[in-house]
């Protein structure tokens, strides 16, 4: 009996398959088919099986299997029929999606998602798949994404209070998973935590290439993110979850206001703190956190889009696809020869024989081994369920785009770039060993002569990723599986018209917002907006008028996406250029802090510094506001609900004035003047 317990440790992917991998180098693998000499079927009429499939798999572990590294995929629109999407849209809808389904604790978790438009435009199915078991669990999270997504799309309420009500929905039930990204868990150490690795290498002295005022920005951002996360973590376990869920708002805000600021991602690149894949892991990491906040502002503005109405009527529909307990069956003694024998057809041969004593019997024995050992852990990826759902299925409406919430496996990108009927975003170019095809699944005989071609060309792949294997011995490093979505860019639609279109005060005037419930017929006529005070700015022509909106008034926001965010709690203080017209910014409170949002959209102000500075201030309990003597600059909220708008444009009146806004027991100053005259206020630059 040869001794093949050695070998077959070698063979381990950790070891990266030193000695097989010696056997096959300088060889050459001819890219021909070869005989299978066992009885399973071949998969949809090709001259390939399952075991063949899997052995070639296998073989390619124990060379070290293969790591080509992350790829960003550019969708490539194609003839078809017609959507109200461009294909851009769609993977933008569809990665979010994905990305917000995930609500395991799991990290290994991964959820596909794919939309199929209704044919009238006036709807659409999400389609979900699971790697796993836990479909019903993540579709009910899903189903309840898309009734707010519907409400959303009905234009009844404001756009920050469609944003609000679907970040705080995804907030409580991605919560299990945040407080896992966050690492909440008492074993886990507040100083080893990502978000506070990453303060100290933006506090990194070594990022001297990065300008002064950015880096004090980007710094002053990070220290409130870790401000916030040590609350959260100190906070007694178990969590209250109306206080967490507050807290977790806020965490995920900051995190990505920090991820979206100019000069972020330069300031990690220039840091020497830690290692390159460090840096690049902590900056993943915050990207992740912001994520739940850019995807859900992502989605409602795409549900708030008249001309995109798939938002109307959503269907949630998962498909599900269990492994067989045939797939578990271990391999028989000698079912590898047939490839050993191809591999031993060419020179050099006898380095095998020498190196392990019975030949071909030792290879046979150690690549059936390792086989016969990962079987238990086969799963069929969460994409190609979805690719054979539509396959199973080809009078179906079918998506250009399927996403999932990380990058797809190499092996998954493969076989769907050489079956061309689907678009994947990315790939992070890592082989999966244990991975499979849905053989046994049924397919209409019209799909079969397309299948086999494709099955046939995914073996060829294989043999030459073998060939290079062989021949390459130096280990990459692992990367990055997880992806956070991606951005489409949407044209001006009939909402955002109305949204950019709203009158901007122009020197010396004075702005009046509307009241009501919203805009139409029944609100023709409006009384001015209470609580307008004027605020003179001592510039050249410039001025400033804050205007605090009544409840239920229809705000005039830009999109949010096109917002930075700063968030203030008790005895924090802001400072901003303004620009030189209609530059805006939005004050909103909550429970626990405050959130001011610029329009990044308008210039933050000429370079000859002649444009006015905001300062913006959350005061202490025990801090008193410096009234005026007629008590105009102070203004109470009291009758407005929590998410209210304190949107603030340029006017008139005396430059010392401070308006003071009160709600609940909070209050916020705001004064204007011509210069930062202040070195403590840190500015905010965009």
């Amino acid at each position: 009996m040869p001794n093949t317990k050695g070998f077959a440790k070698k063979s381990k992917v950790t070891q990266g398959g030193v000695g097989l991998s010696r056997i096959l180098s300088r060889q050459h693998i001819e890219n021909t088919s070869y005989e299978i000499s066992f009885s399973q079927s071949r998969m949809w009429g090709s001259n390939v099986t399952r075991e063949h499939i899997l052995q070639k798999i296998t073989l390619l572990a124990m060379l070290g299997g293969v790591r080509e590294g992350t790829k960003e995929h550019e969708l490539i629109p194609r003839p078809g029929r017609a959507s109200c999407l461009t294909i851009e849209q769609e993977g933008e809808i569809v990665s979010n999606l994905a990305f917000l389904a995930s609500r395991r604790k799991n990290s290994k978790a991964v959820v596909a998602i794919a939309i199929e438009e209704d044919e009238d435009g006036q709807g659409m199915t999400i389609r979900i798949a699971v790697n796993g078991d836990s479909v019903v669990h993540l579709k009910e999270g899903l189903v309840q994404i898309s009734e707010t997504l519907e409400q959303v799309s009905r234009l009844e309420q404001s756009e920050i209070h469609d944003i609000e009500s679907l970040f705080r929905r995804v907030v409580i039930l991605d919560f299990f998973r945040i407080c896992t990204r966050l690492r909440l868990g008492r074993k886990h150490q507040i100083e080893a935590s990502p978000i506070t690795l990453l303060h100290q290498t933006l506090y990194d002295s070594s990022i001297t290439e990065i300008e002064e005022l950015r880096m004090i920005a980007l710094r002053e951002k990070v220290t409130a993110l870790v401000e916030a996360y040590r609350r959260l973590k100190q906070t007694p376990q178990p969590l209250d979850k109306p206080t967490a869920y507050e807290m977790i708002e806020e965490v995920t805000r900051l995190a990505h206001s920090l991820n979206q600021s100019s000069g972020f991602s330069a300031a990690l690149n220039k840091s020497s703190k830690f290692s390159s894949s460090k840096l690049a892991s902590l900056g993943d990491s915050v990207a992740k956190l912001g994520q739940y906040y850019k995807a859900a502002s992502e989605l409602v503005l795409a549900a708030r889009r008249k001309r995109c109405r798939i938002f109307r009527k959503i269907r949630v529909e998962s498909f599900q696809i269990c492994v067989p307990e045939n797939v578990r069956v271990p391999s028989k003694p000698e079912s590898a020869l047939p490839l050993v024998d191809h591999l031993l057809q060419s020179h050099k041969t006898s380095k095998l024989l020498h190196r392990f004593p019975g030949s071909k019997s030792a290879v046979d024995a150690a690549l059936t081994n390792r086989l016969n050992g990962e079987r238990a852990g086969i799963k069929l990826h969460a994409e190609i369920k979805l690719l054979f759902y539509y396959e199973s299925r080809p009078a179906h409406v079918r998506p250009r785009v399927i996403c999932t919430n990380k990058s797809a496996c190499y092996l998954c990108d493969l076989f769907f770039r050489i079956h061309g009927q689907f678009q994947l975003p990315r790939t992070f170019g890592k082989m999966n060993e244990r991975w499979i095809l849905p053989d046994w699944l049924h397919v209409p005989p019209s799909q079969i002569p397309a299948l086999k071609n494709v099955v046939e060309q995914f073996s060829t792949a294989l043999d030459s990723q073998i060939r290079l294997a062989s021949k390459n011995m130096k280990r990459q490093p692992d990367p990055i599986e997880s992806s956070v979505g991606i951005s489409a860019h949407w044209s001006c639609s009939t909402v955002d018209k109305a949204t950019w279109s709203q009158p901007i005060p122009s020197p010396n005037m004075t702005a009046t917002v509307p009241t009501g419930r919203g805009l139409g017929p029944s609100h023709s006529e409006y009384p001015p907006a209470p609580g307008s005070l004027e605020i003179p700015i001592p510039s050249r022509s410039s001025s400033c008028t804050v205007l605090v909106p009544a409840p239920s008034l229809f705000p005039i926001p830009v999109p949010n996406i096109f917002q930075e965010y700063e968030t203030l709690r008790p005895g924090k203080h802001i400072c901003r250029r303004l620009a030189e017209r209609g530059q805006s910014f939005t004050v909103t409170f909550h429970d626990l802090y405050a959130t001011v949002s610029f329009d990044i959209a308008q210039s933050a102000g000429d370079e000859r510094g002649t444009t006015p500075w905001v300062q913006i201030g959350f005061l202490e309990s025990t801090e008193q506001p410096k009234l005026s003597n007629d008590g105009n600059n102070a203004i109470s909220l009291e009758d407005i609900p929590e998410g209210a708008e304190v949107t603030a444009t340029r006017g008139v009146g005396d430059p010392q004035t401070v308006l003071y806004v009160h709600w609940k027991r909070q209050a916020i100053s705001i004064q204007c003047m011509s210069q930062l005259c202040d070195s403590s206020c840190p500015p905010i630059l965009l």
